[in-house]
């Protein structure tokens, strides 16, 4: 158990079809979080299904004290990044909406730049694990980009949760 008294299995349960694109991570303070690697839509919906590019993008799913769970998802796009924020508890909207300027001040600082931000109250819908083993050809590479932005959002929103102030 921890801190908290929650038994850590069963905090973040792997998905029933955890694969190898899904990989539990310990951070400092004993912050639990899942990575995730999403095959994610191009987004461009004016161009036909078929002519969409393959993106890839990051989700990670924290639990975060005063907060809850918060699931968040970053890819790349056209001039710079994309980040959904999705909160299960809408009181947590309030605070996340707060640190919007912050967290694109900290991509700016780490050379990247928020582009669109967008935030939910519930869960993010399920985007399917990458199916890289039927692929030819050398499998895809995520953007070194989208681990930082990750990385500045997590800092600041653990540094944001009421426990931890």
């Amino acid at each position: 158990m921890d801190a908290t008294g929650d038994d850590e299995a069963t905090q973040f349960p792997l998905p029933p079809q955890a694969d190898r694109w899904t990989f539990p991570v310990y951070a400092w303070g004993g912050l639990q979080l899942m990575l995730r690697l999403v095959e994610a839509e191009d987004g461009d919906e004016g161009s036909p299904a078929s002519r969409r590019l393959r993106r890839f993008a990051l989700r990670i799913e924290l639990r975060l004290p005063g907060l809850g769970r918060v699931t968040m998802q970053v890819r790349s796009i056209v001039g710079g990044i994309e980040l959904t924020l999705a909160a299960e508890r809408a009181e947590a909207l309030a605070p996340l909406r707060d640190l919007v300027p912050d967290m694109a001040a900290a991509m700016t600082r780490a050379d990247l730049r928020l582009v669109r931000c967008h935030l939910a109250h519930g869960t993010l819908p399920q985007e399917s694990a990458p199916s890289l083993a039927l692929q030819a050809g050398p499998a895809p590479v995520v953007a070194p980009g989208l681990f930082r932005a990750a990385a500045e959002v997590v800092v600041l929103l653990a540094g944001a949760s009421p426990a931890s102030r």
